[in-house]
């Protein structure tokens, strides 16, 4: 993430946001989830821990979902192996729930629940599916009624409700290793 703003500037953000429209038009995203020789499951927990505490209070809801490795994620993958010597792998399904469990029952303390998404899998022991375009909650954000909109994800295993996405490809400028949006 070479150039994301420091995480202060972003925290700060996130606070004044849920500060002037509620916690729950914020939902906070932790993820992609990935693991390397350079960051172990302790260390994302800790992490996790670290901006739980200064979240608790401006949301309700964290989504998170382990990284997926798409081919091209993969190229950019063995690019930082070569250059800076970090090794992301794929944990085993078990060590994935393992560290999820762990997460969902710290968000739990906090009055946060965390959700996974787009992997089926890896819901239970606390962690649910979800749904991050969520009819119900906007409907709920935006104080009135929305038709019925039903869940009908963009790709598989997918929870939302049916929705178009209006972002556009290869115009972020933070350059993470890990995302497939941009080439």
């Amino acid at each position: 993430e070479p150039q994301l703003p420091p995480l202060s500037e972003r925290l700060d953000s996130f606070r004044e946001i849920a500060c002037r429209f509620g916690e729950d038009c914020v939902i906070w995203r932790f993820d992609p989830l990935l693991l390397a020789n350079t960051l172990s499951a302790d260390q994302t927990y800790d992490r996790f821990r670290r901006l739980l505490t200064a979240l608790q209070g401006a949301t309700d809801l964290c989504v998170t979902s382990f990284v997926q490795m798409y081919a091209k994620v993969q190229r950019r993958f063995e690019r930082l192996r070569q250059a800076h010597g970090i090794e992301v792998y794929d944990p085993a399904l078990d060590a994935k729930r393992a560290l999820l469990a762990r997460l969902a029952d710290a968000a739990r303390g906090a009055g946060i629940s965390l959700v996974v998404c787009c992997q089926d899998e890896l819901v239970g022991g606390g962690v649910l599916k979800a749904g991050c375009v969520d009819a119900a909650r906007l409907a709920r954000v935006a104080g009135a009624t929305l038709p019925d909109v039903p869940r009908r994800g963009t790709r598989p295993q997918c929870g939302c409700c049916a929705s178009r996405d209006i972002g556009t490809y290869n115009t972020c400028t933070h350059r993470c290793a890990y995302c497939y949006a941009t080439t």
